[in-house]
């Protein structure tokens, strides 16, 4: 049963009617690295791979466990996973849950373990929200029960004050509930409005009062763009029957929202020291360094010229191939500046984040005058998931996989992974591919190139920019080789989790 929610959220216009594109619009899609599809659920092979993969990590993290806070630590959060279990046995006769719910607490809890340890337990806890989300789409609502047991979760194994917990329970189920109604459970699936709402707490509320100069940039942002969709929403509910008469008005009233509120309320939500507008501290942040000058002249070069190239030539390659060149645009503009100033570079990604979400907010409207000429521009680039929801995100998920691991750990796994190794794996699978995984549609072969392409990009940068400074050779081999023999197997959306495993591996095998 799927969840029929409506999602009329920001405006009195049917979002349906303006995101489901005509037949014309509908281009066929090219999978990654793949031939001939092939039914997936039932793939015991594929549960089994990763099942080892997942194991190896945690073995690890328990191997590394020494000390005895950390152990209890661990201790607690299996038996969370046990209560997780006890759920999901409870209602598996009428849920249909996917192997992949396996990461919905997995990646929360390990990435918690590896690089906020005071977050692990309640990180854990938010994940079983995800058995809400698949209740719910399901007509099971036994929300008081799972909430009553999170809550008793944090009273027993969670250091944090109660009161302080419960409001995270509640900013993180109100977050998924959101996600879940705006991307229909087609453009984001329980698992994804899972893992992203813990992500939103997690930025939003356990680092509200975060030192991180790109961190206090992306909080501050997003709020903004949180609060100017809530104004919008309020007006054309407030004034629902005579815009909805009036639907260009009303386009209109949201764009200027947008235009004067957006810059008003980032003055407001981002603190700076001096006083000063956030534009004219980043104006004197850029111009007092040669470096950061030089940098934001040649992103400025590199748009201005491969963009319009790009756009011109895309109708002469296939959608995947022109899909991929954008991955590998990402990956030039960011590798080298990142060794040069890497605080630059993450506070431009930190802007560049919300600025992505607020131009799939004005094509999800179609707000005038350019959300028409935007949802056009994007359908061209749209693969499947983007096509069977209303949300186009691709190029979402993009950044997000890039930016995760540079913003909490300095590491280049998320360019090298989607930016190279996906890359090559899709192009290379999609041209010379003829072994499959068992019962999949990904190729060995691409498998092959994903593993061969990052390892060499790898030591690349090892040896010329001293990026992974502390790995040694068979690390990066044994990295390289997991991430993609993972890729290979699953079918969790890629921009997302072989960038957070990379990254995993990288501080579990290194540290």
């Amino acid at each position: 049963m799927t969840c029929a929610a409506e999602t009329k959220l920001y405006s009195g216009l049917n979002p349906k009617e303006k995101m489901t594109g005509s037949t014309s619009e509908k281009r066929d899609i090219e999978h990654v690295h793949d031939s001939p599809p092939s039914p997936y659920n039932g793939n015991m092979f594929a549960k089994i791979v990763q099942s080892i993969i997942i194991g190896m990590t945690i073995g690890v993290i328990h191997f590394k466990t020494t000390i005895k806070t950390e152990y209890i630590l661990f201790t607690h959060c299996l038996a969370i996973v046990g209560v997780f279990q006890m759920f999901i046995l409870r209602t598996y006769k009428h849920v249909c849950y996917k192997y992949e719910v396996i990461y919905a607490i997995y990646l929360p809890f390990i990435l918690s373990f590896c690089f906020n340890r005071s977050l692990v337990t309640i990180n854990t806890i938010l994940s079983l929200n995800v058995i809400i989300l698949y209740n719910i789409s399901n007509g099971i609502y036994n929300l008081p029960i799972i909430f009553s047991t999170q809550i008793l979760c944090c009273y027993f194994f969670d250091d944090h004050d109660l009161s302080y917990s419960i409001i995270a329970i509640l900013v993180n189920f109100s977050l998924s509930i959101f996600l879940q109604r705006i991307g229909q459970l087609k453009s984001l699936d329980n698992i994804d409005c899972n893992l992203f709402s813990i992500m939103l707490t997690n930025v939003f509320y356990f680092n509200y009062n975060s030192t991180s100069v790109p961190f206090r940039i992306l909080h501050g942002t997003l709020s903004a763009l949180i609060c100017v969709i809530i104004i919008n929403y309020s007006i054309s509910k407030l004034a629902k029957n005579w815009l909805n008469s009036h639907r260009y008005i009303l386009s209109l009233t949201q764009s200027s929202v947008i235009i004067c509120g957006f810059p008003m309320l980032t003055n407001y939500f981002i603190y700076i020291p001096e006083h000063k507008s956030p534009l004219e501290w980043l104006f004197n942040y850029i111009t007092r360094s040669t470096i950061r000058q030089c940098i934001f002249i040649g992103w400025f070069t590199l748009v201005a010229i491969l963009v319009p190239t790009f756009m011109v030539f895309q109708s002469k390659v296939t959608l995947n191939t022109s899909r991929k060149l954008w991955h590998f645009l990402v990956f030039l503009m960011i590798t080298i500046p990142f060794k040069y100033d890497p605080e630059f570079v993450k506070i431009a990604l930190a802007g560049i984040i919300p600025l992505f979400l607020c131009i799939e907010y004005i094509r999800y409207l179609k707000i005038e005058p350019i959300g028409s000429y935007l949802d056009s521009k994007l359908r061209s680039f749209a693969d499947e998931r983007d096509l069977k929801g209303p949300l186009i995100i691709s190029y979402i998920y993009l950044i997000l996989g890039i930016a995760f691991p540079l913003l909490v750990h300095n590491s280049p796994v998320g360019l090298i992974s989607l930016g190279i190794g996906d890359s090559l794996a899709s192009i290379v699978g999609k041209k010379m591919g003829r072994y499959h995984w068992p019962q999949s549609n990904k190729t060995i072969e691409g498998t092959i190139a994903f593993i061969s392409s990052t390892f060499i990009v790898c030591k690349i940068l090892q040896s010329s920019l001293n990026y992974f400074q502390n790995v040694s050779t068979l690390i990066i081999a044994l990295m390289c080789l997991l991430s993609g023999v993972l890729e290979g197997n699953s079918i969790l959306n890629d921009n997302i989790l072989i960038p957070s495993f990379m990254l995993i591996c990288e501080y579990l095998f290194t540290y």
